[in-house]
């Protein structure tokens, strides 16, 4: 009873640490700040990598202020968007997917909605951070508007995530 007792003991202890390795690339949180034509923005960021090639889903809520039209706004966003990953060296990555976001401004603008995309590169850290510098062109749509008007924005970010 005791060597299974032992045994059991160990068998655990390897899984938790197989589970820990294995999930030190699934799931990420940290923060985004940047600049562009969509203003200056300052997001928490979520990712979870999705599948065997750690594709993955990043989840982006931030603050946005930005110029547009000859008036400021600020609001809240809410971004997603589904990204290929490639190795380029250990460490170093890059990668590539549609973005969506849906966003509310706390003066003017009731919502808004956009699509577009996201490019970056990324370097994981032997501890648990990573580093990422990104692409970001929407086309965001106004459907209150009498002609559904749109306007195109975009920004690079810098970002720092946790790794776990």
């Amino acid at each position: 009873m005791k060597k299974f007792f032992i045994m059991l003991v160990a068998v655990i202890a390897l899984s938790a640490s197989a589970m820990a390795q294995a999930g030190s690339e699934k799931y990420a949180i940290g923060a985004r700040v940047g600049y562009g034509y969509a203003g200056f923005p300052v997001e928490v960021s979520f990712m979870w990598g999705i599948g065997p090639e750690l594709n993955r889903l990043e989840m982006d809520l931030g603050f946005h202020y930005w110029h547009y039209a000859g008036y400021n706004y600020a609001g809240l966003q809410f971004t997603a968007a589904y990204q290929w990953r490639w190795n380029i060296v250990k460490g170093l990555h890059w990668y590539v997917g549609p973005a969506a976001n849906i966003s509310t401004q706390f003066s003017y603008l009731p919502f808004s909605f956009g699509v577009g995309g996201q490019v970056g590169i990324e370097y994981d850290f032997d501890a648990p951070v990573q580093l990422t510098l990104d692409y970001r062109p929407m086309y965001n749509f106004h459907p209150w508007e009498n002609n559904f008007f749109g306007h195109y924005n975009d920004s690079f970010c810098f970002g720092v995530r946790y790794r776990f």
